[in-house]
């Protein structure tokens, strides 16, 4: 499935949490690393997420 979109003016689309967000707050350079984010959109599955903010701690 291919979906594209726009992000405003100034901002890009963070692939970790797939939002919109200003240029100067995503590192473009991981995104590949969350690209296996997107499969869980569409499974059966549930699964429990752990978010880990930019100082490393998890929640």
């Amino acid at each position: 499935m291919d979906i594209k979109f726009l992000c405003l003016n100034g901002t890009v689309f963070d692939q970790e949490t797939r939002v919109c967000e200003r240029v100067d707050e995503v590192d473009c350079s991981k995104s590949e690393r969350f690209y296996n984010l997107n499969l869980e959109l569409y499974g059966n599955n549930a699964v429990t997420l752990r978010y880990v903010d930019k100082s490393g701690q998890s929640t």
